[in-house]
């Protein structure tokens, strides 16, 4: 079903002025360049401008073009941006109501068109179902505070007693059920179940309307996979309905937008990089599909002046490094936005790989270089597996979406913004990267399927506010057979209503082995000291540590344990007494780096290791055939030496060209052909 060939392509958007000749030239333009996928938006303005009457040109031309190059299309659905002459939404990708009635009936037969008029076409690849699917509801719409108290009577099995109970408001009926405002700020007192039930609701939501549209396209089409792409996907974007665990659930594999302009901004600009591979290894772990397949389905090619998070242009060298932490993650596909820009609205002029003559730009010139240059392992890249991940790195969004509810603002500075949570989870992130470690991400919900044997040695739980009896149990028996647990910050300290979890509590201190009192807030300029009188800076908060079973193995000035470890059988569960995950995304501090590296010395697997490894230059590991493949990336401008070290101590020194990778041959140590 999917083509597991590494292919590289790009966005082409149609502007309503744009020829089929035009279009024609810029398939070329992209051909040369290497590519061979183009994705389309088939958008349904510019598809159907007059009810009932469809016009096919220029997208049936593009579609007959990329077919004579062996080129193949991914068409994008525009089912929930209806045209204008409909008068329910505000522009080609403008928000609706999709509880909308009227709009079911003709988004079926936008569906429906689509997918007829270019199922059979030879050129179509894949579907995508809904660009960038989010679902931000209004709380003053009609049609879907109705569906809301439908979902609230679903959650409590029609019992209104039920719902009562954990409510300061009781209803006599489901039908009085009102949403919480998740733009009201804590100081309103505002009940924290009623923000975080409507946020559930969006998640909800979305996920059934995906799943109805994969529905209809599967009947319509049922031999070309279909997936979506969605964006900031490091982040707490459940209040827009976004939830990539749920999502993988609809489709037959999963991709997402990869725009540092818009999705990395909370990283510093030298990390940028680094936010690609995390993002791309979340689809990897997220997709439900066969060998891991997932695509980085939108990754940022152009510059941007006044759209985005940011003005942005990136350096050639430096979209080709981001080229390959896709290729190192193991993206079967990677796709840029855009080729040819927009002509009006908010995008005009920016993001194109194209200059405004439809010429290509040199960052176009680069990408395409380092796709002739993969050519002659082209074939071994996409026989490639994903990596066996070292680390594992746990996800409740339950805890994400009340550090939502709970915090102020998204400065990441601020200990206690709205994406602590996700903060906390990239910051285990980086730091596995900044030792090339290979990671993999497990949400609590889809782990608990999973036999704790298949589990990677070490697991990392990043102030996992919210976790639940079954989940604790879980990770006591991946401990006990042999696992390594380090968490930091909070642990099991609530539930997802942001009501304290005392019940748990004592079911927690026994995995830790040592009591946590309360939670006090620190001084971040506060430290504690390790092993080998090692200092140790704190951030924002310590559990108040008592050592039962335990050994303490760090210590406040005050006397108070700042770390544990809890021998159990084969394992050992170790508590770092603040928020060290959350504070290395902010500062990626030596001493944190040193601090983690030590308590994961004994548990890694016997494999080549990249001696100098760091934040600019890192290894990355894929399975071929015949033997593992390393992708040695530099981001730096310099043109260092990487020193790989194999198990039997044969050392390889082998130079990286600045901003660029070279492909090597994990067992002998000895490069891959490139072309040069």
């Amino acid at each position: 079903m999917f083509d597991t060939t590494l292919r590289f392509g790009s966005q082409l958007f149609v502007n309503p002025e744009d020829t089929a000749e035009t279009m024609r030239t810029c398939v070329a333009v992209l051909d040369q360049a290497g590519f061979k996928l183009i994705r389309l938006f088939l958008a349904w303005g510019q598809l159907e401008r007059e009810p009932g009457r469809f016009n096919w040109s220029p997208f049936q031309e593009i579609f007959d073009e990329a077919h004579s190059r062996r080129m193949k299309i991914v068409g994008t659905l525009f089912s929930t941006s209806p045209p204008g002459w409909m008068k329910l939404g505000r522009g080609t990708d403008g928000a609706v109501d999709l509880d909308e009635p009227i709009l079911a009936a003709s988004s079926a037969e936008h569906v429906r068109a689509a997918v007829e008029r270019f199922r059979d076409h030879p050129a179509l690849d894949s579907w995508i179902l809904w660009n960038e699917p989010s679902r931000f509801i209004p709380t003053d719409s009609p049609h879907a505070l109705k569906n809301f108290r439908k979902f609230i009577a679903m959650r409590h099995a029609g019992d209104v007693a039920a719902y009562n109970a954990a409510q300061d408001v009781p209803i006599d009926s489901f039908d009085q059920a009102l949403p919480g405002n998740v733009g009201v700020g804590q100081i309103a007192f505002v009940s924290h179940r009623q923000k975080v039930e409507w946020i559930n609701f969006a998640v909800h939501d979305l996920q059934e309307k995906l799943g109805a549209l994969a529905g209809t396209v599967r009947v319509l089409d049922p031999a070309h996979p279909i997936h979506v792409n969605p964006h900031r996907v490091s982040q707490c974007v459940a209040p827009m309905g976004q939830s990539i665990w749920q999502e993988t659930t609809s489709v037959d594999f999963i991709g997402c937008s990869a725009h540092p302009a818009w999705h990395s901004v909370r990283f510093p600009r030298s990390r940028y990089g680094a936010s690609v591979a995390l993002f791309a290894d979340l689809m990897r772990s997220a997709t439900r599909a066969k060998d891991q397949y997932f695509w980085v389905t939108e990754l940022q090619g152009g510059t941007t002046l006044l759209s985005g998070f940011e003005p942005l242009a990136p350096e050639p060298e430096e979209a080709r490094c981001w080229l390959w932490e896709c290729i190192g993650s193991g993206a079967k596909a990677v796709i840029y936005w855009c080729a040819h820009a927009r002509t009006d609205g908010y995008e005009a002029g920016e993001w194109d790989l194209l200059d405004f003559q439809n010429r290509p730009t040199r960052r176009l010139e680069l990408i395409g270089d380092t796709i002739a240059k993969i050519k002659p392992s082209l074939a071994t890249l996409s026989k490639v597996k994903p990596p066996v991940p070292d680390v594992g790195i746990l996800i409740s969004e339950a805890s994400c979406v009340l550090d939502f509810v709970e915090g102020i603002g998204e400065d990441p500075t601020n200990a206690r913004n709205q994406q602590r949570g996700t903060d906390a989870i990239a910051g285990a992130y980086l730091m596995g990267a900044d030792l090339s470690l290979e990671m993999s991400f497990h949400e609590l919900n889809t782990l608990r399927d999973l036999s704790v044997d298949a589990l990677p040695p070490i697991l990392i739980a990043p102030s996992l506010t919210v976790v639940d009896e079954a989940m604790i149990a879980y990770l006591g028996k991946a401990v006990r057979g042999g696992r390594i647990l380090i968490g930091d910050g909070f642990f099991a300290w609530k539930n997802q209503f942001g009501r304290l979890a005392q019940e748990l509590y004592p079911l927690a201190d026994r995995l830790w082995g040592a009591e946590c009192v309360t939670y006090e807030a620190i001084d971040n300029d506060v430290s504690f000291r390790t092993a080998g009188d090692r200092s140790q800076r704190g951030w924002f908060v310590r559990p108040m540590l008592q050592p039962t079973t335990a050994d303490p193995t760090g210590f406040w000035p005050d006397g108070v344990a700042a770390m544990t470890r809890h021998a159990i059988v084969k394992g050992t569960a170790c508590r770092i007494g603040t928020a060290l995950f959350q504070r290395y995304f902010v500062d990626a501090d030596a001493q944190s780096l040193v601090l983690f590296q030590q308590l994961i010395a004994d548990h890694l697997f016997p494999r080549v290791r990249l001696e100098n490894a760091g934040a600019a230059l890192r290894l990355r590991r894929l399975r071929g055939e015949a033997s593992e493949i390393g992708v040695l990336i530099n981001s730096s401008d310099d043109s260092p030496n990487a020193r790989l070290v194999a198990p039997s101590g044969r050392v390889a020194s082998l130079p990286v060209p600045p901003r660029d990778a070279i492909l090597v041959d994990l067992d002998t140590l000895s490069l891959l052909p490139l072309d040069h």
